[in-house]
């Protein structure tokens, strides 16, 4: 169930939107953005200064009115193309499946850590890959590492 329920939670997630309007969903998520602004006027860290300003280019996202039905129009199209191939390619190469049952694999495994230590290790290993991934992601661009990376699921 884990699998098929991010399909139609989005439809949900948009429709409701609709329904509150986007300038009451703006104000109803103002809190996060003035803490963003909170943060940054008294951070000590780049770190902080980062969040932050990750924090503020969403909220401009927000601001933006646009409308569920927008996505069928020719404009969008490609793009709407592009992210459902996207999505199913993740959903079908098993990687969700393996995030989602870590802990029971883990521990079927019966290695000599124990299943809660390998699936933090797990997660580390993802996080730091993550970041190594986007440098090279950088470098090479999204297109070839994309489609070797679908090639290699599907073998």
């Amino acid at each position: 169930m884990e699998l098929i329920s991010p399909i139609p939670a989005c439809f949900f997630g948009a429709h409701i939107v609709d329904i509150i309007e986007r300038k009451k969903t703006i104000l109803i998520t103002a809190l996060p953005y003035f803490i963003s602004w909170l943060m940054v006027a008294h951070a000590n860290s780049a770190l902080t200064l980062c969040i932050a300003r990750l924090e503020d280019d969403v909220k401009k996202q927000y601001e933006k009115r646009r409308s569920v039905f927008d996505l069928f129009k020719n404009s969008y199209q490609r793009s709407v193309g592009i992210i459902v191939i996207l999505r199913n390619s993740q959903q079908l190469s098993g990687l969700t499946v393996t995030i989602f049952y870590t802990l029971s694999i883990f521990s079927e495994a019966g290695d000599f850590l124990s299943p809660l230590t390998a699936t933090t290790v797990y997660v580390n290993i993802q996080c730091i890959m993550t970041g190594v991934y986007s440098i090279a992601i950088d470098k090479t661009g999204r297109g070839p590492l994309l489609i070797i990376s679908i090639i290699d699921s599907a073998i």
